[in-house]
C-alpha cells in the first residue's frame, strides 16, 4: 500500500519501506499468521490465523497493538480481501458448503456483527477492482496444493483440477473466463482493468502474467527460472509477489521486477 509492504516471516506479521528497508513486526503470538491484506486507507491490516484453535479472519492497525477478531466459527475463515470503503473484511468460508473442497465469498464489517454471504457461487480465492464492480477469482485450489499450505505435491499437473481464473461483473450479473483450460491459474490480482496472476501455462515454473480484459490477450511478464511466484498483491501499477522465499516489485510501467533487500533480527523460539 502506497510507501508501505506486509509480509509474514517465521509465522508473524511485518511491515517494511516499499524498498524494504525499516521492518516493523507487528505480531508475536506462537500462532501462524498469514495473507496481510492492506486496508484501503491503509490504516489497517486483516490477515488469518489460528490463535484459538479454528483459522478465523483478524484485523491489526499498521502501528502495531492487539489484533481484532472478526469471525468465530468451527471451519475455516480466509481472508482475501477489503471492501472499497475499508467498512468488511471479505473472507471465504465452507460453513454453508454441503459438500466439496471449495468456499464462499463472504463480508464481515470491522465494527462487528455476523457476516453475509454475498453469492452461492464457488469460491477458493479472488479480490475486487477499485470500486468492487468486478471480481477475479478461482472456484477452486490447484491439486498442487502444496502452494496454499497442503501436502500434494502435484507440480505440472493438468486435469480436472487446474483451476481457470472467473471474471465476475457483479453489475451485468456476468461471468467471463480468462482463457486457457487445464493450466495452474491463481492468486488474480486487479491493475487498472487488468487481472495479473501467477500461472504454469508457460512452463514448469508459475510466473506472472497480464490479461487484458479489453483485448482478451495474455502476456508472461516475469521469468523466474526456480522458484515458483506462489503469492502476489497489487497497489497502483506495482505488483508485489514472492518466489523461493524472497519478495520483488514488478513494476507493470517498465516490465522490471525489482528485488527487496529486508534485514530482520526476530528474537525466535
Amino acid at each position: 500500500h502506497e510507501n508501505k509492504i506486509a509480509f509474514v516471516y517465521a509465522g508473524d506479521l511485518y511491515t517494511a519501506n516499499i524498498d524494504g528497508s525499516e521492518p516493523h513486526r507487528l505480531t508475536t503470538h506462537v500462532a501462524t499468521e498469514r495473507g496481510p491484506i492492506f486496508s484501503p486507507d491503509g490504516t489497517r491490516i486483516a490477515f488469518t490465523a489460528d490463535y484459538q484453535g479454528t483459522t478465523d479472519v483478524y484485523s491489526v492497525s499498521v502501528e502495531g497493538g492487539q489484533p481484532t477478531r472478526h469471525t468465530f466459527h468451527p471451519g475455516a475463515d480466509i481472508a482475501i480481501d477489503w471492501s472499497p470503503d475499508g467498512t468488511e473484511v471479505a473472507f471465504v468460508s465452507a460453513r454453508q458448503r454441503l459438500s466439496g473442497r471449495s468456499a464462499q465469498l463472504w463480508h464481515v464489517s470491522v465494527d462487528g456483527g455476523l457476516p453475509e454471504r454475498q453469492m452461492q457461487a464457488r469460491i477458493f480465492r479472488g479480490t475486487y477492482n477499485d470500486n468492487a464492480r468486478r471480481f477475479a477469482a478461482i472456484p477452486f485450489g490447484p491439486a498442487y496444493n502444496a502452494l496454499y499450505g497442503g501436502s500434494s505435491g502435484w507440480k505440472g499437473y493438468r486435469g480436472g483440477t487446474s483451476p481457470s481464473i472467473q471474471i465476475m461483473d457483479m453489475r451485468r450479473d456476468r461471468v467471463t473466463y480468462i482463457p486457457g483450460e487445464r493450466f495452474n491459474d491463481i492468486e488474480p490480482v486487479w491493475v487498472g482493468d487488468d487481472v495479473y496472476f501467477s500461472s504454469d501455462r508457460d512452463g514448469e515454473i508459475f510466473n506472472l502474467h497480464r490479461y487484458d480484459t479489453d483485448t482478451q490477450t495474455i502476456t508472461k511478464v516475469t521469468n523466474e527460472t526456480i522458484w515458483d511466484i506462489r503469492a502476489i498483491d497489487a497497489f497502483g501499477n506495482r505488483v508485489s509477489y514472492e518466489a523461493g522465499g524472497r519478495l520483488k516489485i514488478f513494476d507493470t510501467d517498465t516490465g522490471t521486477a525489482t528485488p527487496l533487500s529486508i534485514s530482520i533480527s526476530p528474537d525466535l523460539p
